[in-house]
């Protein structure tokens, strides 16, 4: 009779916790396993965007008319003081560059535009630099993570596992081998499940994440057993079934 109430609590506390095979990342991968590391990782510039752009030269006057510049006033005091403005990639992929005109910029890396406008800018200054940055490099992380939130994203690029990381890391809740990135790619939403299991994320194109993107990771098995009424009433059921056990045991000693 020991071994039933045994048997009977071992149930009960297996059907309430989570496995250590659920929680763990990369578990197929091997000791010192080398992978190669994916080269075109880099966030392409696309409609919408917002980006920050600036020229300077050897003769800052040659660089001036390419910087946009607007006067907001100062809440401290009543004089104005002097902003950047952003450019904003049209839908069709354009910005409007001073002087240069209506520039197809949609598709390039950042990198690549700075090559394309220096290349430009050097027939009319000595010297140009120029400097970009997304204003709005940003992804979202959502459901069993310790931190959900909206991110800024200051570098050229952010993986999946950097995001979660801001967010705090995936809760004990969170399935890992199913986490869904949403992202929007011309005009249209597409969906990834990823595997954080699983060595073969490093392979996904959906590993760095780009702008905008949201990643959503759903709760495990645990998780819904928790909220469910078995989880809530864990401790009735268990107080009910070790008064049958003792009950059981009772009658079987007095018709001995």
């Amino acid at each position: 009779m020991n071994r039933i109430c045994l048997s009977f609590v071992l149930a009960m506390s297996l059907a309430a916790c989570t496995t250590t095979k659920e929680i763990a990342y990369f578990q197929d991968t091997e000791r010192d396993e080398m992978m190669k590391i994916v080269e075109d990782n880099l966030p392409r510039i696309k409609p919408d965007d917002i980006l920050s752009i600036t020229v300077s030269s050897s003769k800052p006057e040659l660089a001036a008319p390419y910087n946009l510049l607007r006067a907001t006033q100062d809440v401290n005091s009543s004089s104005n003081r002097w902003e950047q403005e952003a450019y904003q990639v049209n839908s069709e992929g354009y910005i409007n560059f001073p002087v240069l005109g209506a520039l197809k910029v949609a598709g390039m890396t950042r990198e690549e535009l700075v090559m394309m406008l220096q290349k430009r800018l050097a027939e009319v200054m000595p010297d140009p630099v120029v400097t970009i940055t997304f204003r709005n490099f940003k992804v979202t992380v959502l459901g069993e993570v310790a931190r959900p939130g909206t991110f800024d994203v200051t570098s050229d690029r952010i993986t999946v596992l950097e995001a979660v990381g801001k967010a705090g890391d995936l809760s004990v809740y969170g399935r890992r081998d199913n986490v869904l990135v949403i992202r929007e790619v011309n005009g249209e939403r597409k969906m990834a499940r990823l595997d954080l299991k699983s060595k073969n994320i490093f392979e996904s194109p959906y590993y760095y994440l780009q702008q905008n993107d949201v990643v959503y990771v759903e709760p495990n098995r645990a998780k819904a057993i928790q909220g469910s009424s078995f989880r809530s009433n864990f401790p009735l059921y268990l107080s009910s079934g070790s008064l049958l056990v003792t009950i059981a045991t009772l009658i079987v000693t007095l018709t001995k």
